[in-house]
């Protein structure tokens, strides 16, 4: 828990762990909701499903003669038939695809001898299974669909379920597939959506925002953004009749468009490029880069006209440098293209990448876009707190995995890329658990138990043997544990806890926080004030203060009042 103390380093963490105190109690009152939507759906579930998923390890059993009083072909079977063995070529339940694994060849006339079982759907290797035969497997049932992870399964078994002590039958219950789906819609749509809106709430009250109205929150934002706004640098306009046309050519909407449409062609151009792609698309498309390449180089040079004899003014905008180093990396990138390999500067072809960044010129010209693109930006500090605090949640955690989950026996989601036999390894499997993929598997896998592994008491028995008929223990180490089991109810608690909070609690937190910051900027665009009248402004003031002073004459204050309102300007 030392690791807790960069919380008191890093003022990001500390606002966003804030803002998680003070919304403690209303996320426990939508909790303490969720938890009364488990006991409704638990009680319905134990009494529609209990004893019900159960089936036979042999989907082949059913019917006469292995059912007395069945006919043949008949898809009855009865668990007190599942008895004897069988020939299989897989391991899990034969007819769950999710839990079938083969031991041989596909080809292979040659199978494995397996006794018949009767049991709930179980992951292999590790038999651990999902049932609905008590309240305690119903609710981590319930969690595991509430998740959206492969949940398609647990429906499908059900959806099977016959009667108890008899075997599935495909396709049997139909119905209860609105069971499932009314579940999802209450806990993943709804509490977890209630969540969110708790966590935009405490957010709202920790920028101290909560009790203003939208109109107040954006006069807010206004002034913020009032107090940031500088002088514009005077650009005069060339005296020059040909830079001058040149200068009105750039600001005429005629020549934007046209190089929007441009832009939008590349971005088609680039899109349709794929591998293996014929020669003659090869050319056309390498002709066609060429042109394009040789309109940005002269979007450039009349933007650099157009500002003579100062150039220093071409640079003051961003948009123009960032045009710029897009051209200059494609010129660099045709010329390796066309030089052939003796240059020796083959891996310089990365620069071609970069082409893609010109997509970005569209998005400055879209003002939806720029909404996208100023929420994530907003949302960058509180991306960075809240990815720093899952991984400081994913560092205790492996810790914990490695103290009590290594060495376990590896199956089909715990296995040499994902365990927890050192915290580096630990740290890289709950990084794939806190996105959801597979992350059931693995819980499975970290509970497995005897006789599916060795177990400690075997381990023991062996060891009291050796030293019994040899004097020493035929182990690596006479003094490690070396068994192989986990447990079931620890897997359980320690996985649904990390899962729960890395993944459904921050992304909520993560979810609100994007949603806060479109939102404002999707109200202050509607707002009365827009950034185009902060613009505006701007301008109208550089025309009165020429040399960027900061301050106007008084008797201007009349005419700047007036080029406002003719420009249809609120300030």
């Amino acid at each position: 828990l030392r690791s807790l103390r960069i919380l008191n380093k890093i003022e990001k963490l500390q606002l966003m762990i804030m803002a998680i105190s003070q919304s403690v109690l209303d996320v426990l009152n939508v909790l303490f909701l969720w938890l009364f939507a488990f006991l409704i759906f638990g009680i319905i579930g134990m009494t529609l499903f209990s004893g019900r998923l159960h089936r036979c390890s042999d989907s082949e059993f059913v019917g006469y003669p292995l059912n007395p009083g069945e006919l043949p072909g008949s898809k009855v079977g009865w668990r007190e038939n599942c008895v004897g063995a069988h020939i299989s070529f897989m391991s899990g339940i034969e007819g769950m695809l999710d839990t079938e694994r083969y031991y041989t060849s596909v080809t292979s006339p040659t199978g494995i001898l397996r006794p018949r079982v009767w049991s709930p759907p179980a992951h292999a290797p590790s038999e651990v299974s999902f049932s609905f035969d008590d309240f305690a497997s119903t609710c981590q049932t319930l969690y595991e669909v509430s998740t959206l992870r492969g949940w398609s399964k647990y429906v499908y078994a059900a959806i099977d379920a016959t009667s108890p002590a008899q075997h599935p039958i495909s396709n049997n219950s139909p119905g209860v597939m609105i069971y499932f789906v009314l579940w999802v819609l209450v806990s993943s749509f709804f509490i977890v959506q209630m969540v969110i809106g708790v966590l935009i709430d405490a957010i709202n009250q920790q920028t101290g925002t909560a009790m203003f109205t939208a109109p107040q929150r954006n006069w807010m934002r206004t002034l913020q953004k009032m107090k940031a706004c500088s002088t514009l640098v005077p650009i005069p306009i060339p005296t020059n009749p040909v830079i001058k046309n040149v200068w009105l050519l750039t600001n005429n909407p005629i020549f934007q468009n046209f190089y929007t449409g441009v832009i939008l062609f590349n971005i088609g151009l680039m899109a349709t490029e794929h591998y293996n792609q014929p020669a003659w698309y090869d050319q056309t498309a390498f002709a066609l880069n060429l042109v394009l390449l040789g309109l940005y180089i002269v979007e450039i040079i009349i933007k650099v006209t157009a500002t003579l004899p100062n150039v220093k003014i071409f640079f003051l905008d961003v948009g123009n440098v960032f045009d710029l180093l897009v051209v200059i990396a494609s010129v660099v990138d045709i010329a390796l293209s066309t030089g052939g390999g003796k240059s020796g500067l083959q891996a310089l072809r990365v620069l071609r990448v970069v082409r893609v960044f010109r997509t970005l010129r569209f998005v400055r010209r879209s003002p939806r876009l720029m909404v996208m693109v100023n929420t994530m930006v907003a949302s960058v500090p509180g991306i960075i707190a809240i990815l720093g605090f899952l991984g400081l949640q994913i560092f205790i955690f492996s810790i914990l995995g490695n103290q009590f989950f290594s060495g376990l026996k590896f199956g089909t989601g715990l296995n040499r890329r994902n365990n927890f036999d050192s915290p580096w390894d630990g740290m890289l499997t709950l990084f794939v658990t806190v996105t959801g993929d597979g992350w059931v598997g693995i819980m499975r896998d970290v509970g497995i138990q005897e006789p599916m592994c060795t177990s400690q008491a075997e381990v023991d028995a062996i060891r009291q043997e050796h030293l019994e008929l040899y004097g020493r223990v035929f182990f690596p180490d006479p003094e490690m544990d070396v068994s192989d089991c986990g447990s079931t109810v620890g897997a359980t608690l320690y996985f649904d806890l990390f899962y729960f909070l890395g993944f459904q609690f921050l992304r909520s937190l993560f979810i609100a926080g994007m949603m806060e910051n479109f939102f404002a900027f999707k109200s202050s665009g509607n707002f009365i004030l827009a950034d185009g009248h902060l613009e505006s402004y701007r301008r109208k003031w550089r025309q009165l203060d020429p040399g960027a002073r900061g301050y106007i004459e008084l008797h201007r204050l009349r005419t700047l009042c007036e080029s406002l309102s003719a420009d249809y300007n609120p300030l």
